[in-house]
């Protein structure tokens, strides 16, 4: 049983070394490395280092792999995908449940200088307008929204930008 358990722990150190080298790989060959990566992260979020797990994570958005991301409170999973925003073409939309967590996220960007937009529940048509209009400039590549207004009606706005983008 130990034994069984060794070589399913081991096959899975294996397979995530080789997962790294296969993204690190392909980073390079897209001319972006982990400096690039570090260097966005003090430039833009003055953050000095990255964990290794968020590394991994980022090299995984920027390989376009899906993933599911589990960390504790204060683990850094925000960093994980907002840095790579400014690595690829297009916008980051966020799905966000609670608006409280999503207040703190854009005011915590807004300290940086990142622009972003909310798409929430409650706003005027002007509001929503001003946010799709940025989005169409190129002045907004972070955009929060919650649940209820990813699946309303007024999701149609969003189909047009993607379109345009």
């Amino acid at each position: 049983m130990v034994y069984t358990l060794y070589r399913i722990q081991f096959s899975c150190i294996y397979e995530l070394i080789n997962q790294l080298k296969s993204t690190t790989l392909k980073m390079l060959m897209n001319h972006i490395t982990i400096d690039h990566v570090t260097k966005i992260a003090k430039e833009k979020f003055s953050i000095p280092y990255l964990y290794p797990i968020q590394r991994f994570v980022i090299a995984n958005i920027l390989d376009e792999k899906n993933q599911i991301v589990i960390f504790p409170t204060g683990g850094g999973k925000s960093l994980c995908f907002q840095l790579p925003v400014f690595l690829l073409s297009g916008v980051s939309i966020i799905i966000v449940p609670l608006l409280s967590l999503m207040e703190d996220q854009v005011r915590k960007l807004k300290e940086l200088n990142i622009n972003t937009g909310v798409i929430k529940g409650g706003q005027t048509l002007k509001e929503r307008n001003r946010i799709i209009q940025s989005l169409k400039q190129g002045k907004i590549k972070i955009v929060y929204i919650t649940p209820e207004a990813a699946v309303s009606d007024k999701k149609q706005d969003l189909r047009n930008v993607r379109k345009s983008c």
